[in-house]
Parts: structure tokens; sequence; C-alpha cells
């Protein structure tokens, strides 16, 4: 599904090699296309959130690296 915005012919909808333009589109569809863009929105909060908490975790790892350093690690038992 591709939504193009153009200002001279109206907002069109491709979606399986064919073109709409939104204007014309029933009320009931619009309303399925505006679900659509709103779950589109959704999922790019919740990967961009995700990049965060992947960045935040990595960056806590080398901390964790960085202070333990200085600790003592249990002596290995298996030699």
């Amino acid at each position: 599904m591709e939504i193009q915005d153009q200002s001279e012919s109206g907002n069109k909808l491709k979606i399986d090699e064919k073109e709409y333009l939104i204007e014309t589109l029933p009320e009931k569809t619009k309303q399925i296309l505006a679900g659509l863009r709103t779950a589109d929105v959704q999922t790019n909060i919740y990967r961009d959130t995700l990049r965060l908490i992947e960045i935040s975790k990595t960056k806590m790892i080398e901390d964790l690296k960085v202070e333990l350093k200085n600790v003592e690690p249990i002596p290995d038992t298996n030699n």
C-alpha cells in the first residue's frame, strides 16, 4: 500500500498496482484507510522505542563490563 500526496491531482492510494483518488472513496473505505495510517504511525513509534531500548541496553552492557573489571570473578571449578 502506498499513499501519494499530490496537491494538483489530489491524494492517491496505490494498492495492488491500482490507483484511487482518496477523496472519491466511500466513507467506510476512508475509515479503514485512516485505521491503517494510525497502525503505521503506531508501528513506527514502537520501532523507534525498540531502537532506543536496544541502544540503552548496549550502553548498560558496556558500563557493566567496565564496572566488573575491578571485581574478582568466581574461580573456575571445572579445571
